[in-house]
């Protein structure tokens, strides 16, 4: 608890929200015996791992219910667009598209593009998203690229 009252430097709102996390992390671990969070000594104190793949699905449905959502490897069907959609397609066990292709939301960092994020998506490329009420979320996050 003092490492994350340290953390949030005073912000109750943000504390409160990372309470809950480790709470609803917590719950899942008990129910399903999996280990969402882990934790790792290093030269500047302990460092936390959160598997965000495998927790997403059951934060969505709350921690509660057991039920998972869908997640889903996907292949990308075209260059990184100027928005924060990307269309994409299912894939079956030997990665071959299958399917109708269908919009995917990728979380932006610092910008509204995805043709102007790291990592750049390319026709070909793989992501994974789930679907939460008729929208698919891609997993991973895009920062803005920055110019060297």
């Amino acid at each position: 608890m003092r490492q994350l009252k340290r953390l949030t430097r005073g912000s109750p709102e943000l504390l409160q929200v990372l309470n809950d996390l480790v709470e609803a992390v917590n719950e899942i671990n008990d129910i399903r015996g999996d280990n969402f969070i882990t934790t790792h000594k290093g030269g500047n104190g302990t460092a936390l791992s959160l598997n965000v793949n495998a927790l997403l699905p059951f934060l969505a449905k709350g921690a509660g219910n057991t039920s998972v959502v869908d997640v889903h490897r996907l292949v990308v069907q075209e260059n990184a667009p100027a928005d924060e959609n990307i269309s994409c397609k299912k894939v079956d066990s030997n990665d071959a598209a299958i399917g109708s292709a269908f919009d995917v939301k990728c979380n932006l960092s610092g910008t509204t593009a995805l043709n102007s994020t790291i990592r750049r998506l390319e026709t070909g490329d793989f992501i994974t998203a789930y679907k939460i009420e008729g929208t698919w979320h891609c997993t991973e996050g895009f920062q803005k690229s920055v110019d060297c």
